[in-house]
């Protein structure tokens, strides 16, 4: 804010004898409204739309405002003007969903940080066995988040020890929360022993942890996964999720795997499109190939058609060619032959 007056700086009094720090401030039911610290432009209304913490001091009179200044009041005689844009409204939006966020928070039970020390200290000597404790109906919260982050620890040392089997054998069991973090913990694992647990659970329309399943599968089931991930996609609920998930999956096989699931004439085509439109997503050129046969088949046409068209590379100028010769509809064989003519000139 700049000063006003003359001489040594000091502001410049109102007729009513009072500085600018005590004069009325805007208001709106009654409560004032902050001023904006760096306000340099002229005079202007404070939109009233905008809302303000009421200021603790309200009750008090412009004189013992001085005396007792709000901590909230900023001592200038300008306001810049406020603009009212989307993108203002959004952040409004965004901050009170944080805040409906906070509250969800609060109602979780309150962590003893003592306790959850002490049984992590005895977990870690093995004093007690952290997956002992997670097979109990109950458990104080300390001691419960101690044994998931000693679980975690353990399946990250060794990824195929025997607890992996312990571990997925409980996700059914226990509550819903300890199960997400007994995925999340067999996901930074890559455990793929629990790959079979896991797809059960991600496969199952009444389980509530159907899409942290999926997305723990990605993680963990390499190849295996693909065409169980790609077979969720027939649910609508789940198609984003399913497609974030084929995106992730890595290892040895996962090109091969969607190659054979696109060509599969048996399978359903929301499981094939999920795997094209996946493929696309990863750049997967090499299942270009699978594609071009695909591309044979009229209810897969489109799809294949769009896929090509951003995949496709030289040297699949030969399945282009054949599939251009083969398809019947007028539009396709169109832009798979300037396809082929843009590739040829490709040097």
């Amino acid at each position: 804010w700049r000063k006003s007056g003359t001489g040594n700086g000091a502001e410049k009094e109102n007729k009513g004898g009072l500085s600018a720090l005590a004069q009325p401030r805007l208001t709106k039911g009654g409560q004032p409204y902050p001023l904006h610290p760096l306000s340099t432009g002229p005079p202007v209304n404070l939109p009233l739309p905008l809302s303000g913490p009421p200021c603790p001091r309200a009750h008090l009179s412009p004189r013992d405002s001085i005396a007792h200044p709000c901590p909230l009041a900023i001592p200038s005689r300008t306001l810049a003007p406020v603009p009212t844009c989307p993108l203002i409204r959004n952040m409004r939006s965004f901050l009170a969903l944080l805040f409906a966020a906070s509250l969800i928070a609060a109602e979780r039970p309150a962590v003893d940080h003592a306790a959850y020390t002490a049984a992590l200290k005895d977990f870690r000597k093995g004093t007690s066995k952290s997956i002992d404790t997670l097979k109990k109906d109950k458990a104080e919260a300390a001691i419960q988040l101690a044994a998931i982050d000693d679980v975690r620890e353990r399946l990250v040392d060794d990824p195929t020890s025997p607890l992996v089997g312990e571990v997925a054998t409980l996700l059914a069991k226990t509550d819903s929360l300890t199960a997400e973090l007994l995925l999340s913990a067999l996901a930074e694992a890559k455990a793929s022993s629990a790959t079979a647990q896991v797809a059960e659970l991600a496969a199952n329309p009444q389980s509530p942890l159907r899409v942290s399943a999926a997305l723990a599968l990605a993680e963990i089931g390499g190849a295996k996964a693909v065409p169980i991930l790609a077979a969720l996609a027939k649910d609508e609920t789940l198609a984003d999720n399913i497609q974030d998930a084929l995106v992730k999956v890595a290892g040895p096989g996962v090109t091969d795997a969607f190659n054979a699931g696109i060509v599969d004439a048996k399978a359903d085509m929301a499981t094939r499109n999920a795997l094209i439109k996946a493929a696309v997503a990863r750049n997967l050129r090499a299942v270009a190939g699978a594609l071009c046969l695909a591309i044979k088949e009229e209810p897969m046409r489109l799809e294949c058609q769009k896929a090509l068209l951003k995949l496709a590379q030289k040297s699949d100028l030969p399945a282009l060619r054949d599939a251009e010769k083969a398809v019947t509809n007028e539009a396709t064989k169109g832009a798979l032959g300037r396809l082929i003519k843009k590739l040829e000139a490709v040097k």
